[in-house]
């Protein structure tokens, strides 16, 4: 029943907790808590391993039992064009997050950009639902890999010209605290 635009919901009910008729809390999938981080200063890359690119951001979960939703979007460029392949991942701390299968000499990451020319920039977006059971401040840092003896680009192409054919993008990693207890 509705009083005052109030909606009165049973006194128990399966996944929620409710007091005097009135919803307290969810049992789950809340978002606590957000934080972001955005650079749009060029990063140059020349590393087989997977590297920190300084795209980094800051969250202290409130609970043990919390999930970290993570999102990142990178641009990445190349002066070698479609023959330097390259891996981006995430990394919580030192602990590199949902790499691929290492294999021989395959670059292991997260995610991968498309094959692009000298003057093109690829869009890499990123999304991972991290448990790092701690109550601790965390750090979640995008890493970039590339070809060895090749260079690859964060928030600039390969040839970066002054000119109109070319772009100097943004990067940005977005954090949320998700409440998944009662």
């Amino acid at each position: 029943s509705a009083v005052d635009g109030l909606v009165k919901l049973p006194t128990s009910a399966p996944g929620i907790q409710f007091g005097d008729g009135m919803i307290q809390q969810y049992a789950g999938g809340k978002i606590r808590q957000i934080a972001n981080s955005f650079t749009n200063g060029p990063v140059t890359f020349s590393s087989g391993s997977l590297l920190d690119t300084g795209l980094q951001v800051k969250i202290t979960p409130r609970d043990t039992n919390s999930k970290i939703l993570i999102f990142a979007m990178l641009s990445t460029g190349t002066s070698h064009g479609s023959d330097n392949i390259f891996a981006v991942g995430l990394r919580r701390g030192s602990v590199d997050l949902g790499l691929g299968v290492a294999g021989n000499n395959r670059a292991q990451g997260l995610a991968g950009p498309g094959q692009f020319g000298n003057n093109a920039i690829s869009t890499v977006s990123m999304s991972y639902m991290d448990a790092p059971n701690s109550t601790s401040e965390l750090t979640y840092k995008v890493t970039c890999s590339n070809r060895s003896g090749y260079t690859s680009y964060m928030n600039r192409t390969g040839a970066d010209a002054d000119a109109q054919y070319t772009a100097r993008p943004s990067s940005t990693i977005t954090v949320m605290e998700v409440v998944t207890g009662a």
